[in-house]
């Protein structure tokens, strides 16, 4: 009897736990410009957008994660490797975009009623915390 092995996989020579590091690198990333961003739209939304802005910013995120989906499980690219120079590629392009718009911003200062009225809703929902009520 004679028996002969074949690997199709070679074996992981990678620990699992590297991944660790890969994942809290994201997640500060993500945080920071989630973070950022989101104060950044809106400080500069009209004040009757501003749920409208938030919501356009979490929608971004959702079309970005559906071009994903679709390319990957198309299988438009066979190669892997190809494929991430294609979702490079449409990450220079949002680049590109995104620094001909930035050069092109004008910045809207709020009106002074604005500011207020934020300062208002903020000392409202102060009062309003229940440990706030009972002293």
């Amino acid at each position: 009897l004679h028996t002969v092995l074949f690997e199709d996989v070679p074996p992981f020579t990678v620990h699992i736990l590297w991944q660790t590091v890969q994942y809290a690198l994201m997640t500060s990333a993500e945080m920071l410009v989630s973070i950022t961003g989101l104060v950044f739209a809106y400080s500069q939304a009209p004040k009757r957008y501003k749920s409208v802005i938030m919501s356009a910013w979490l929608l971004t995120s959702a079309i970005g994660d559906l071009i994903v989906v679709f390319v990957a499980e198309a299988r438009m690219i066979k190669d892997q490797a190809l494929e991430f120079v294609f979702f490079a590629i449409l990450m220079a392009f949002a680049t590109f975009i995104f620094g001909f718009l930035a050069i092109h911003y004008k910045d809207r200062k709020p009106r002074a009623d604005e500011a207020d009225e934020d300062q208002q809703l903020i000392l409202d929902k102060n009062t309003s915390e229940p440990d706030q009520l009972i002293q």
